[in-house]
């Protein structure tokens, strides 16, 4: 049984014309981060969208519309960016401590060198490596330090001035589901058992049915029905509430083509056509299957519907593979070609 909270979906628009371009959006909500169909993230404290990036080390980087953080690796900031594939035993770049010096070691004497904290010029020297003690960068700011987009902690922190956590009230919104609420510590956290939660019934599966070649996973008519959440922290209905005579389609699909009929079970919630039916892809039982004569192939597999969608090919001077439901391609023997003649693993006419 598959159970999910209501998430609030908010859509956002970016508009462009001739000669504009926008340069910064801040979101409001994962939901509205979108590149075409790659779905990113609200980073929180930034309030900019993110997006999978696995030559990052955090796994994403920051959107074309982030400003100057564009194509930034999430976690990355000014002075922290490192090249992996450099060697400390190749080049260093002198860096500067939290009191305006650095160190270099010359590994062949071990002698230590304090490099002018005045100059700016980067200097490189295969026989150098760095001093690991003095390497700085930009650390994210706690709740109530100044900030520039860079707080600490979870979903719920915002930068306004100050790294501040959200109000409670915000974490259905801010963490994805009903049944999460926000942290004096700007985490999200699982809310407290019996609050308030919002379902409609016809989330809820009622039951299933089976007609011929189709199963159907029905729910309940549409009507809002307030439930509370449970220890687990999910939204805990209760289905004898939702009442009447006319039930709904949650999910249907041919038979065939069902990828887990075990989620179809009186009081599941969301359970989504995704979820019960193969779509567009093969299934165990629509599969392809040859022809009584042998000399075609129905091929079959799933639609986006979840319906088995068939088509007779003709396998042409080869005989179709009964362990496959394909037409062959090659012959082993003669009994696999049309003609009885199979030679160098070609049916000849």
């Amino acid at each position: 049984m598959k159970t999910l909270g209501l998430f609030f979906v908010a859509l956002a628009t970016l508009g462009s014309a001739a000669c504009t371009k926008v340069d910064t959006f801040n979101c409001l909500q994962s939901a509205e981060c979108l590149d075409g169909i790659v779905q990113g993230e609200c980073e929180p404290g930034t309030l900019l969208c993110s997006f999978p990036d696995p030559a990052c080390p955090s796994g994403k980087s920051y959107g074309e519309y982030a400003g100057d953080q564009a194509n930034v690796c999430v976690g990355d900031g000014p002075g922290t960016t490192t090249d992996p594939s450099s060697s400390l035993s190749d080049s260093i770049t002198a860096t500067g401590t939290s009191n305006g010096s650095a160190t270099t070691v010359d590994p062949t004497s071990g002698t230590t060198t304090a490099v002018d904290p005045t100059t700016t010029t980067s200097q490189t020297d295969p026989t150098l490596t760095t001093d690991p003690s003095t390497t700085t960068g930009v650390t994210c700011a706690a709740l109530g330090e100044p900030c520039d987009n860079n707080c600490c902690g979870g979903p719920c922190t915002v930068c306004n001035g100050t790294c501040q956590a959200q109000p409670a009230e915000m974490g259905p919104q801010l963490c994805g589901a009903q049944c999460q609420t926000c942290s004096p510590q700007g985490e999200c956290a699982v809310a407290s058992a019996g609050q308030a939660c919002a379902v409609n019934c016809d989330d809820i599966v009622l039951d299933s049915q089976t007609d011929g070649v189709t199963t159907t996973c029905r729910g309940y008519p549409s009507q809002e029905l307030n439930a509370t959440c449970n220890d687990g922290g999910e939204c805990s209905p209760n289905p004898m509430e939702c009442i009447g005579d006319a039930p709904t389609v949650i999910a249907q699909c041919d038979t065939v083509c069902v990828k887990d009929a075990s989620l179809c079970v009186s009081g599941a919630i969301g359970v989504t056509l995704s979820d019960f039916c193969y779509l567009s892809d093969n299934s165990p039982d629509c599969k392809p299957t040859c022809s009584m004569d042998g000399l075609s192939s129905d091929k079959a597999s799933c639609g986006a519907t979840g319906t088995c969608e068939k088509e007779i090919v003709a396998c042409g001077n080869y005989k179709c593979d009964p362990t496959s439901g394909i037409c062959r391609t090659k012959c082993m023997k003669d009994t696999d070609c049309v003609s009885n003649k199979c030679q160098g693993s070609k049916c000849q006419p």
